[in-house]
């Protein structure tokens, strides 16, 4: 049985959204098949805060961003990975509201070339269901999904992290510390980030193995 796609989430972009108790949420105005209404990018922390996957390269969006941390911090910007709806902002951040250092696993792990060949020899297959649920539901139930300007996503070949992280390592900072995971497969450079709980918080400032 095929597992519905659901479309009734609400996103107004620009717009700060809290989704937990030390966790904000800015959507980027790049929906597609691949990004559903928009690339999320992650505010943790109040006061000091880390951002996860500063997003497209999207002056908009990096203008949200500002507004919301406004009178904040902003201490680590955490990068999954270098798709280019997930990490060129950070280098627009950086100009900015400062030098704050990028974390991520490494640079993007293919050359330009090698990247065009494999896309040449693997075109996207379509994807029937999804495209008739998105034309069926996007112009009655959110005409974002078809209205809403598209950017373009590459990949980032010009990111590349201030500190590196492995699988397992700690990121401290004031009021959070994240676990680094490898999980490669959507990307070989992919980290998650998880989030510990607060009695975790403040052992060290700094990435530790």
């Amino acid at each position: 049985m095929a597992i519905p796609y659901v479309f009734d989430i609400d996103v107004e972009y620009g717009r700060c959204d809290r989704v937990a108790p030390r966790i904000r949420r800015v959507v980027a105005n790049n929906p597609s098949k691949f990004t559903f209404k928009g690339t999320g990018t992650y505010l943790v922390g109040d006061g000091d805060v880390a951002i996860i996957d500063a997003g497209p390269r999207d002056e908009s969006h990096v203008d949200a961003l500002v507004r919301a941390v406004e009178g904040e911090r902003v201490t680590h910007l955490l990068i999954t990975h270098t798709h280019g709806d997930h990490s060129p902002a950070a280098a627009m951040l950086k100009k900015r509201l400062g030098d704050i250092p990028t974390y991520g696993f490494g640079p993007h792990p293919l050359r330009p070339e090698a990247e065009r060949a494999w896309a040449a020899a693997n075109p996207d297959e379509p994807d029937p269901e999804l495209d008739a649920a998105i034309a069926a539901a996007g112009a009655e139930a959110d005409p974002s999904l078809t209205e809403a300007p598209k950017l373009e996503e590459h990949p980032d070949y010009d990111y590349a992290p201030d500190v590196v992280v492995r699988h397992g390592d700690h990121i401290d900072g004031g009021g959070f510390r994240f676990t680094a995971l490898h999980t490669p497969g959507h990307i070989s450079n992919h980290l998650c980030y998880v989030l510990e709980p607060r009695n975790e918080v403040g052992r060290r400032n700094s990435v530790h193995r």
